[in-house]
């Protein structure tokens, strides 16, 4: 069969998701021909209903799949109810949204089918059921409408996912546009499943689903490193790092160290490629940072997410402490392993003592990426149903977010309104503050004057334009070491004029 595979990811740097290319390799190996959509401005494909539906008859697609995240939901929806009002061919929803939200997805009148959990295997058997014509009531993970009643058919036990490597990338066409989007990094991932459970995540409702059952997965490694060399090979020149999206790299050492080996002996070492990971800080360790440095790692990426013990132990379930944090990185410093701190802020309850403890944690471990989001709440996890029963969430916000970086969609006391919006938009100015006290009076005065702009009123366009001006001049002025606010949500660590 010939399935229309979309993938909205509007407002967002593009992506190439191990996710969707792990279904297309299953799908083309069943005998099935896929053709992949992404809409993204940065591709050149904007959002544009008509083009989709001539895309979509010129590939004489038999199946429409999307896939999307939570934030691009209302994208997903505008475009099956245009191709439903041009043609009547099932539509069937899966991925991150529908895995949390499968009732919400399955009520609109566009979308036919949804696929809750992991879709390869109940993908391939609902193809095969529909092309043969037979009932739906008995495929494990798939949802669907039945004389207007749902059926919900319970999940499969998890895959074994050795036999879903090798993964094979060539659905995406636009790969090398989207790796130079991205500077050269390669997204890949060899483990499945988290056994933690933190409240804004969703991996406490996949547990939930799976009834605990749902368990981490490690790829062969042999099978992965003979898949890093086809890649390596097929996209000569474009690849600079591979990119380990994994949620926890370190959970198992002896598999970490196994692998470690073998990508050195034979990526690191061959072709000069190195790599990053996602790395739990109260499972680090010297002997862990010794063997991925070893092997070629350039960036270990944290989970920070707050400055403020009790918003990490009451409001995300991360019971870390601050000097847990602070050891973490203190060995990647040891051994030169450039870090990456990934933060939160806007998060409910969060005071401004909270908010600034977190710039001031980040001062003290000093990462070279300080990597900033606005809270973004996901249906299904504990802290979007927290929010909701207290009635902090402000739902219209909420359906026009398209990522984490525009503003936040959190009822606040103890903040203005816009003032989160505006603290992300200078959180390299912020960080300056505390981390190198001798820029304290410049940056110091720059922020007064955006809040005093905010204060008079000017318009999101000056405010930016205000801010990017000043960043040019600072780069410029400045003496090193400082945070500069490259992107809008990374400030890069420099040090001697260049990126540490």
């Amino acid at each position: 069969m010939r399935i229309l595979l979309i993938y909205p990811i509007l407002d967002c740097q593009p992506v190439a998701p191990v996710g969707i290319a792990s279904l297309a390799t299953q799908l083309n190996k069943a005998g099935h021909k896929v053709k992949l959509i992404i809409i993204n401005n940065e591709l050149g494909y904007p959002l544009d209903p008509k083009r989709i539906y001539r895309d979509l008859c010129k590939f004489s697609a038999d199946i429409i799949a999307f896939s999307s995240v939570n934030s691009q939901y209302e994208v997903v929806i505008k475009i099956a109810d245009y191709l439903r009002s041009k043609i009547n061919i099932p539509v069937i929803y899966g991925g991150p949204c529908p895995t949390v939200m499968p009732e919400k997805c399955l009520r609109n009148k566009s979308i036919d089918f949804v696929c809750v959990g992991e879709g390869e295997e109940a993908f391939i058997e609902f193809l095969d059921k529909y092309k043969n014509g037979k009932n739906y009531f008995d495929i494990p993970n798939i949802w669907f409408k039945q004389n207007g009643k749902m059926i919900k058919n319970p999940v499969r036990p998890p895959m074994d996912i050795k036999n879903l490597y090798p993964i094979d990338f060539s659905v995406f066409e636009e790969m090398k546009k989207i790796l130079k989007c991205r500077d050269g990094w390669f997204d890949y991932s060899l483990i499945r499943g988290c056994p933690f459970n933190c409240s804004h995540c969703q991996s406490a409702y996949i547990h939930k689903i799976y009834k605990n059952k749902y368990y981490v997965r490690h790829a062969p490694i042999d099978i992965v490193i003979d898949n890093l060399k086809e890649i390596i090979a097929k996209y000569k020149g474009s690849i600079d790092f591979f990119n380990f999206n994994d949620d926890t790299f370190n959970l198992n050492k002896k598999y970490l160290s196994e692998f470690c080996d073998k990508y050195k002996k034979y990526i690191f070492k061959k072709h000069g490629i190195k790599f990053n990971v996602l790395c739990r800080v109260d499972l680090f360790d010297e002997e862990t940072c010794k063997k991925l440095k070893e092997a070629g790692v350039r960036i270990v990426k944290f989970g920070v997410e707050s400055g403020s013990p009790r918003i990490r132990k009451q409001i995300l379930n991360r019971n870390i402490k601050d000097k847990t944090i602070i050891n973490a990185f203190r060995i990647c410093d040891k051994y030169k392993v450039e870090t990456w701190a990934f933060n939160m802020i806007g998060l409910p309850t969060e005071t401004r003592k909270n908010l600034y403890s977190t710039f001031k944690l980040n001062s003290i471990i000093k990462p070279d990426n300080f990597w900033l989001s606005i809270y973004y709440p996901i249906e299904k996890t504990e802290l979007y149903e927290f929010c909701s029963r207290n009635k902090l969430i402000k739902y219209n916000m909420l359906k026009e977010l398209r990522n984490y970086r525009t503003d936040s969609p959190i009822v606040s006391k103890h903040f203005e309104k816009g003032e989160i919006q505006t603290i992300y938009k200078i959180a390299g100015w912020i960080l300056n503050l505390y981390a190198f006290p001798r820029h304290k009076d410049k940056f110091g005065k720059l922020i007064k004057k955006v809040f005093n702009l905010k204060k008079d009123g000017a318009k999101n366009e000056s405010m930016d334009k205000f801010i990017n001006d000043s960043n040019k001049k600072l780069d410029k002025s400045l003496n090193t070491p400082y945070y500069n606010q490259r992107f809008k949500h990374i400030a890069i660590k420099i040090t001697n004029n260049a990126h540490v």
